[in-house]
């Protein structure tokens, strides 16, 4: 996955160079070169899949190599093991409740993925934080 800076389309990092330099050089954002689109077919059949299962569908379209396959699915699942219920508001819409994880808030769900990228980023001892 290639990410560049909203204030520089020419800055360009990998996942891993964003994860442990979050803000560009230019006090820009990173977004993703592209957004791949996720299969209809899954989309369509989305209830049947769990949140560690959606997780890791979206986390491996969107990284694609960046993180091998099997460590990606070890990673979330540790990661997303919280309760996130879809409560009906109405025919068409559903809110994702966020806010059962340990600090009660939806930050959990980001900082629990992200903390446990960057361990796995770090096994490499590459750098330290």
């Amino acid at each position: 996955m290639k990410l560049y800076s909203t204030n520089n389309k020419d800055l360009r990092v990998s996942f891993k160079e964003a994860v442990f330099n979050s803000m560009p050089q230019d006090k820009g954002l990173y977004m993703p070169v592209e957004i791949p689109q996720l299969d209809a077919d899954f989309l369509a059949n989305i209830e049947q899949y769990s949140l560690p299962e959606i997780a890791y569908k979206v986390a491996s379209t969107l990284l694609k190599d960046e993180i091998p396959a099997e460590d990606l699915k070890v990673l979330i699942e540790d990661a997303i093991n919280l309760e996130a219920p879809a409560v009906k508001l109405d025919q068409k819409t559903f809110v994702l409740e966020l806010f059962h994880g340990p600090s009660l808030a939806f930050k959990d769900f980001g900082a629990r993925f992200m903390s446990r990228v960057m361990a796995y980023f770090l096994k490499d001892g590459e750098q330290l934080l």
